[in-house]
């Protein structure tokens, strides 16, 4: 999905974690036991989540993406594909519940995550300390451009129309600061 969870797994040491199961899946494994977890996760600006996706997919040379060298013809394909892939879903249905609602205690948004991941530490009461950057795409010789940069006009329209509803609960724009 890319919104930080290899960071946070490793965080916590969580060996052989499931990153990738969504609120619903944890709900039906864990029961009645749900409500005494503690709950949060990390939302991330569609368009900038869309473009860290493509580079991740494009350095580990996933099937999904390495046929694809213009980035608006990839987006213009993966707003195509249905549900079934959850690396495409929006960010909404990873977090809701049975009755549509999100009943996570604390979100976090990428584009604060210091600041946030501060603010989770301090409320789970663990040491702060800095959230270590896993799966990060390799560097290149130039850094990777403000997401912005790799969209055209009908890509933009694209994923606002796929992302609508992260980007109504959430509040995202294109075109905010990273």
């Amino acid at each position: 999905m890319k919104n930080a969870g290899a960071s946070i797994e490793r965080f916590f040491r969580w060996k052989g974690a499931n990153r990738h199961f969504s609120n619903r899946e944890y709900i039906n494994k864990l029961g009645k036991e749900y409500s005494q977890y503690f709950s949060f996760s990390v939302v991330r600006n569609p368009w900038d989540r869309m473009v860290s996706l493509y580079f991740f997919g494009k350095q580990k040379n996933k099937s999904w993406c390495k046929k694809f060298k213009d980035f608006n013809k990839w987006i213009q394909y993966i707003t195509q594909q249905n549900a079934k892939w959850k690396r495409y879903w929006n960010q909404f249905d990873w977090l809701k519940d049975h009755n549509d609602n999100i009943n996570i205690d604390f979100i976090i948004r990428f584009e604060n995550i210091d600041k946030d991941w501060l603010k989770l530490c301090k409320k789970i009461k663990c040491k702060p300390q800095q959230l270590p950057h896993i799966n990060k795409t390799k560097k290149r010789k130039r850094k990777r451009k403000d997401y912005r940069f790799y969209y055209n006009d009908k890509s933009i329209e694209l994923i606002g129309e796929k992302y609508k509803k992260d980007i109504e609960i959430f509040d995202y724009t294109f075109g905010e600061n990273k």
